[in-house]
């Protein structure tokens, strides 16, 4: 029997005629190639992508899978989809899920409820606030791990397993309770990777391979934690307006890491994986989970609001125009999958694209600012998985197609304002990146007409249930806003593990970005005081060079942050690869920097105490000028110290 939400009629009205279970029931591989041709020929012939493979099941049997374009672009190597390997990115995460229920069935965990720490011997994960961090935890984005992406991927070969004092350096702090909101964390699968191989002795890779990989027939099917790519990967490229095409670097995932997103494998493969979970995991000859098991990851256990996707046993479970649909999905620079199914029909779907966007440096980007690439010359923006799956569901599930009407009147002040992503850095200098990503950092929200509300400027979304804000059918267009006080919503939340957090001026990384901009120009004046010292100096003469030394500390900062990376890279790339020489000279300069500050500012103080009232005009004007240049020297500290730069702060 199909289960519907409570909520579902608040948040989808059902339109006669459009998809739905009828046409799940009815989907055969011919209707499903009809889709497919049309939706994949178009994207390729518009190069959004340079490979991509799809297979669709039902009632255990796979009714149609196919490649579009290529394995490698120039060569014009057809991509297969029994053959040709493909990153599947974040459904690693439900392979390494499976793995670990498949413990609880064997009795190797007793429970999902037990401390996590008790299945670990290389780290143990300290308690906050007296809370210990739970197994199911783990796998619900619920640990309450600050996000860090450093050494995340590498480049080079890291022995396995890892050792203790490797995964201790990996494994980030714990920023909120264990258990009271789920908040995307790969450094979740970390742990859960850690733990399978602490309770089994066994390799993950090894683990996999000989429990879910094999059993199930998945010959071409291996999780890699390390360079380079396995053979027979189709190799992802960026593409240009003009024809041209250029290879996109693909980075393995650290070993500490690999849970999260390191496994490779085909379409044809990936079915016979989502066949299992449809049909209770049982193969031919030896089931890999009890159907106990598979029915607890696919049960919705924890959501942070009811008009939200909720979680199983990492599995993300919602219900889309009626329909339960269980999935799960995501990308990593170059690839992008996403798998699907919904058990009341048997039907289910895998589909990877290899496509990459491509990526500018600070210091190319505000280049292109001026100096704009010729449309004909330019990248052309890739399609995700994500906008095929949902093209899936939109063909054969249905959204309900609603024309949302706004059913309660809101005063947009309660939810206008800026929220900081939940998905960050807390305690070390990771938290800087929002400093340069301040758009990708932050969710804005204002008044728009009617009592809607525009988010990060598209409008309207409508209020369709107390604090619910919808725009359209997409299942990904709801926003739900909560934790108020003094009428004020304090929190906003999307689909089943993005939160954002209403954020104070310092917290607010647009309005540090803009000031910082305005203190450099203040700052580049600097450069001045020596010269303007002359015969009457304002301060001695050693303290007259304080503003050019901090300018060129600052120049030094933002150099290492936006130039100099290989091509297609920047900062990001770096810290996820372990780069950590750019890392240590920031952190010296913005100590630097701090210190020229408080030196710039006793300088000005004192040169105050001299007298005044007599004194020329020009030396007044070069003692103001000198006291303007401190004090925006000083506005750096609270800045780099509300953003981690200050202090030992390298990851």
């Amino acid at each position: 029997m199909i289960r519907r939400l409570a909520l579902a009629a608040a948040l989808a009205l059902v339109v006669p005629g459009t998809p739905g279970a009828e046409d799940l029931a009815t989907i055969d591989g011919a209707s499903a190639q009809a889709w497919a041709d049309d939706m994949f020929g178009k994207a390729f012939e518009q190069k959004r992508f340079s490979g991509a493979v799809i297979s669709v099941v039902k009632d255990g049997t796979v009714i149609f899978s196919k490649g579009y374009g290529y394995a490698d672009y120039p060569r014009q190597t057809p991509i297969d989809p029994a053959n040709s390997l493909m990153r599947v990115c974040s459904n690693t995460k439900v392979f390494v899920a499976t793995a670990l229920m498949q413990l609880v069935d064997r009795g190797l965990i007793a429970s999902l409820d037990d401390p996590a720490n008790r299945y670990l011997k290389r780290i143990q994960l300290p308690a906050f606030n007296g809370t210990d961090v739970l197994v199911r935890h783990l796998t619900r984005h619920r640990a309450g791990f600050e996000d860090s992406y450093f050494n995340a991927g590498t480049k080079r070969r890291v022995a396995t397993p890892v050792d203790a004092a490797t995964a201790r350096r990996l494994v980030p702090e714990i920023v909120r309770e264990p258990g009271s909101l789920s908040v995307y964390s790969n450094a979740a699968l970390a742990v859960q990777g850690l733990m399978i191989e602490d309770v089994t002795g066994m390799k993950l890779g090894d683990y996999l391979a000989e429990n879910i990989f094999r059993p199930l027939g998945m010959s071409r099917t291996l999780l890699n934690d390390g360079p380079p790519p396995p053979a027979g990967h189709a190799q992802p490229y960026i593409l240009y307006a003009d024809g041209t095409a250029k290879a996109a670097e693909v980075v393995a995932k650290h070993p500490v890491y690999a849970p999260s997103g390191g496994i490779y494998s085909t379409a044809e493969d990936m079915a016979r994986f989502v066949i299992a979970h449809l049909d209770a995991g049982w193969t031919a000859t030896n089931p890999i989970l009890s159907p106990e098991g598979f029915a607890r990851m696919h049960r919705p256990a924890v959501r942070n609001h009811l008009a939200l996707p909720g979680l199983g046993v990492q599995f993300v479970v919602e219900d889309i125009n009626g329909e339960r649909v269980v999935s799960h999905g995501c990308g990593l620079p170059g690839f992008t999958s996403y798998l699907a199914f919904m058990p009341e029909h048997g039907v289910g779907m895998f589909v990877s694209l290899a496509a990459k966007r491509e990526t500018v440096s600070g210091f190319e980007k505000l280049l292109r600012g001026y100096f704009p690439v010729p449309e004909d010359k330019a990248a052309v923006p890739a399609n995700s998985a994500a906008r095929f799956f949902y093209g899936f569901l939109r063909e054969f599930v249905g959204f309900g197609e609603p024309e949302v009407e706004a059913s309660f009147t809101v005063d947009p002040g309660r939810y206008a304002g800026v929220y900081r992503g939940e998905r960050r850095g807390f305690t070390n200098m990771l938290a800087g990146l929002d400093l340069l990503f301040p758009d990708a950092a932050t969710l804005t929200v204002a008044g728009a007409e009617d009592g809607a509300l525009a988010i990060n400027e598209r409008a309207p979304f409508v209020a369709t249930d107390a604090h619910v804000f919808r725009r359209g059918s997409h299942p990904t267009n709801l926003y739900v806003f909560d934790s108020f006080e003094d009428g004020k919503a304090q929190r906003v939340l999307r689909s089943y593990a993005q939160v954002w957090t209403r954020v104070g001026f310092w917290d607010n990384p647009r309005t540090m970005n803009a000031l910082l901009g305005i203190l450099a120009i203040v700052s580049l004046t600097g450069f001045l005081a020596p010269v303007a010292a002359g015969r009457r100096p304002a301060v001695a003469p050693w303290e007259a060079w304080l503003p050019a030394a901090l300018m060129v500390s600052l120049l030094a900062v933002w150099a290492l942050a936006n130039m100099g990376f290989a091509d297609d890279k920047n900062i990001e790339h770096y810290v996820n690869e372990g780069g950590v020489t750019r890392l240590v000279f920031i952190v010296i300069l913005c100590n630097l920097i701090a210190l020229l500050a408080i030196a710039m500012g006793v300088a000005a103080a004192r040169s105050w105490r001299r007298p005044w009232k007599d004194a020329a005009t020009l030396v007044l004007a070069r003692r103001a000028h000198y006291g303007l240049l401190a004090l925006a020297a000083l506005c750096y500290i609270p800045i780099l110290f509300s953003y981690k730069l200050i202090g030992w702060t390298v990851p």
